[in-house]
């Protein structure tokens, strides 16, 4: 579990990493606000955490797809031929896909 923190933007709500019951990954939002879906994409990073763009390593991100709505709960889910892996990824990342920089991060926590 995490909460999202200001990156460049402003972003709220809360963010899981769950392990379904068919063995695969999904990254659940709750409560989640954001002012603008536009040009962002869903991803998650290895980090512990990203606090500045310069934090994300393109080459090793997943990309969940475009943001679906600016509020409210939302699932995305991790590809198939990442289940494997998923469990090494640890931040989510709302990342602005025109201008290539980080909006908001969630660092995952286990619990």
């Amino acid at each position: 579990m995490g909460k999202f923190h200001r990156v460049d933007a402003d972003a709220s709500g809360s963010v899981a990493l769950e392990h379904l019951a068919d063995g695969s990954f999904a990254v659940v939002f709750e409560d989640f606000k954001i002012d603008s879906a536009e040009h962002t994409n869903v991803i998650l990073v290895p980090n512990v955490d990203v606090t500045k763009d310069a934090d994300v390593d393109q080459t090793k991100i997943v990309d969940l797809g475009p943001l679906t709505a600016t509020a409210g709960m939302q699932d995305y889910k991790v590809p198939a031929a990442m289940s494997g892996s998923a469990m090494g990824y640890h931040t989510v990342v709302l990342w602005d896909t025109a201008m290539k920089h980080a909006i908001a991060a969630a660092p995952l926590i286990l619990k």
